[in-house]
């Protein structure tokens, strides 16, 4: 019983520590935001200032999804490992239920 709950204290402080880290790196954005205008608004004028971090922020954020979107050859590497470190009890229930899912996708395809 006490495995679990600290099983659960753990992860409750690791998404605390996530969100808070989140939230300041927002904050920290959000000023360097303001310093990039400042400076580049007394450089040039506030519409290229604009259109600076505006490429900027469209640039970072095409990266991050090009990065989140792609499949790597690792990833299913780490799965197969994962099922070969199953025991054999997790290897039967595994396969019921992928063929319990199965037979539920052939009742509905033949409706």
């Amino acid at each position: 019983m006490f495995a679990i709950e600290q099983k659960v204290r753990g992860a409750a402080r690791k998404a605390g520590c996530i969100t808070a880290g989140m939230v300041l790196m927002g904050v920290g954005a959000t000023f360097l935001t303001g310093a990039a205008w400042i400076y580049l608004s007394a450089a040039f004028s506030a519409l290229i200032a604009a259109g600076i971090i505006g490429c900027a922020y469209t640039g970072v954020g095409a990266i991050l999804l090009a990065i989140g979107t792609s499949s790597s050859t690792s990833s299913r590497e780490n799965a197969q490992d994962s099922v070969k470190a199953e025991t054999p009890v997790q290897l039967v229930l595994l396969s019921f239920l992928q063929g319990m899912e199965q037979g539920r996708r052939s009742q509905l395809s033949h409706q």
